[in-house]
């Protein structure tokens, strides 16, 4: 190998650790939203979708640990109700890295409740970056209301999840709200989890 290729492969080494290296200590991380599975039930159903329907059980069940976190830290701020973290659904929810916030639109409390988390959220941070708390916890989306927003590629807005061929409260998630955890989070490697103490500003506030 020539000297001139090995100059290049090394730039090309160091480049990268440039980009993919630890974030400042504080600062938000936002890992990509990887189609990783956690468990054996997964990577099978991945190979073969017939496994889910006769293999999803309770001895599958896994629960990330950010997800924990943040389902007890929400209950314990705001209330609402707990639905699933482990579920069968082909979603992230079989891989323990979301969760169903139970709250009904058609009650006026639980929807102040809901906004008063996405305001949190979504707010932006100190030089003007929308959704500092999202990207801190390094949530990948939300589904509420038949409305999806994203934390990850470009489009990054609220727009319509639609439900026509399905419209039960569950599937148009008029009934819960469902977070989906990035990996970084789930695993609870995001600033939101490993800075101590965490701010005040760091939790959200219930509404009046």
């Amino acid at each position: 190998m020539s000297r001139r290729r090995k100059l290049l492969i090394l730039a090309a080494v160091v480049a990268f650790g440039l980009v993919a290296g630890d974030p400042a200590p504080g600062g938000p991380r936002v890992d990509r939203y990887q189609p990783y599975v956690a468990n054996d039930l997964s990577w099978r159903t991945s190979l073969d979708p017939e496994v889910w329907a006769t293999n999803c059980d309770e001895s599958h069940r896994v629960e990330q640990p950010g997800v924990q976190i943040f389902r007890d830290m929400t209950l314990a701020t705001l209330g609402g109700g707990n639905g699933a973290i482990f579920a069968c659904s082909h979603f992230e929810h079989e891989q323990g890295r979301a969760w169903d916030w139970m709250n009904d639109v058609n009650n006026p409390q639980d929807v102040a409740r809901v906004q008063a988390m996405l305001d949190w959220l979504l707010a932006p941070d100190s030089r003007g970056v929308p959704q500092e708390m999202a990207r801190r916890v390094g949530l990948a989306y939300i589904i509420w209301n038949q409305r999806i927003v994203t934390f990850y590629g470009r489009n990054r807005g609220w727009r319509p999840y639609y439900c026509d061929k399905d419209p039960t409260p569950g599937n148009c998630h008029t009934n819960h709200v469902h977070f989906a955890f990035s990996w970084a989070a789930a695993h609870a490697e995001t600033s939101w989890f490993t800075v101590t103490p965490r701010p005040d500003s760091w939790y959200p506030s219930p509404p009046a």
